[in-house]
């Protein structure tokens, strides 16, 4: 439900202005609430690895480097990292509707993001709300290599699904259908392109794809991923600066937790409460993963490992305090939202503390 909760909001789908903040919780992101149970435990999530060893197929792509290209243009990544592509945020979009993929690579080449395109017209009995398409997707690239001077190449290793491509679900009045990772299909090769990078070398079915962000018609002004087969082009721009991606996170939980408190106000009954009050904490605790995921790429390692400790014994403390909450009430249909509401009371006071190591 997490995950349906957050994006739902973040595209604004029910005339809400809330961001998702939260990440598919992975091993790789050590979830802060889940530290100790992630290190043993297997999400059931939909995995498809990647095996493909050949060369891979460019299509038209033209990657012979062009004499127009300036020195400053290829001197400005000699040797691209994950660490360089870990500064931009990718977006995937036609300019047109609502729908967009975007995602971040972190520094290890772990990269994590979301897909959403929404319809409000396709409604039913159930889902008066309309229709959400979804994808909460992670995995790896790797083996970033150099093909000339204005082009790279990497492989996608593997990517994870929060809930299984092809499923639906009906939550809070909205259809959700889970699809892949738009952009991300049909290879596991994929080719980067530098600023500098003449238009003339790209097909035009793939510039069409970047023409909108683009800034120039001769040549590239961001980087740029494609994937030739689909000939589809991925734009990128700043990531944001860590503390404000963090800061934008607090208040995202914040608007998230007044949402869910002003649906538990309307609630029917105790059973309908309950639900909410898992929504809740849910959404809260999602942006607090995010949060921590920028903790972990955005603070050397051994701050990183005290503070890890110390999110250990929080998360000790926030289940002992919920349990105790819950017991006032002893077996009452009430102990449950009890139990969820000292969760995200805490879970928002905890974020506070990590944004905090951030500054």
């Amino acid at each position: 439900m997490k995950r349906k909760m957050q994006l739902v909001l973040c595209a604004g789908f029910l005339a809400m202005s809330i961001t998702a903040c939260g990440t598919k919780q992975t091993e790789e992101t050590v979830p802060a609430d889940e530290t100790e149970k992630q290190e043993t435990a297997e999400d059931s999530v939909h995995t498809t690895e990647s095996s493909a060893t050949e060369e891979p197929d460019t299509g038209k792509m033209d990657t012979e480097l062009s004499e127009t290209e300036t020195e400053t243009e290829r001197e400005a990544y000699t040797e691209l990292t994950f660490a360089d592509l870990a500064t931009r945020q990718f977006e995937f979009s036609s300019g047109v509707g609502g729908w967009s993929t975007d995602f971040v690579i972190e520094k290890d080449g772990y990269f994590h993001g979301t897909y959403h395109d929404s319809d409000m017209g396709v409604t039913g009995e159930d889902y008066e709300n309309g229709t959400m398409y979804y994808s909460d997707f992670s995995g790896h690239f790797t083996d970033l290599t150099k093909v000339n001077d204005h082009c790279y190449e990497m492989t996608l290793a593997d990517i994870s699904y929060a809930d299984e491509v092809g499923t639906e679900d009906i939550l809070d009045g909205v259809h959700y259908i889970y699809l892949d990772a738009y952009g991300l299909t049909g290879t596991d090769r994929f080719l980067i392109y530098l600023p500098g990078t003449p238009v003339s070398e790209f097909p035009e079915d793939v510039y069409g794809w970047l023409s909108m962000a683009n800034q120039s018609d001769t040549e590239l002004t961001m980087m740029a991923i494609v994937n030739a087969p689909e000939q589809e082009g991925i734009c990128s721009y700043e990531r944001m600066d860590p503390l404000e991606d963090a800061q934008q996170m607090l208040e995202n939980a914040k608007e998230s937790n007044e949402y869910w408190l002003k649906k538990i106000n309307t609630a029917e009954s105790q059973i309908e409460i309950n639900q909410i009050a898992q929504a809740r904490y849910e959404a809260v605790d999602g942006c607090l993963n995010g949060v921590w995921n920028l903790l972990k790429y955005n603070t050397d390692e051994t701050a990183f490992e005290t503070i890890r400790d110390e999110q250990r014994e929080w998360i000790a403390y926030k289940e002992n305090e919920a349990e105790q909450a819950a017991a006032e009430y002893g077996e009452g249909s009430m102990a449950t939202a009890v139990s969820y509401d000292t969760l995200t009371e805490l879970t928002l006071a905890r974020m506070e503390e990590l944004v905090a190591y951030l500054k």
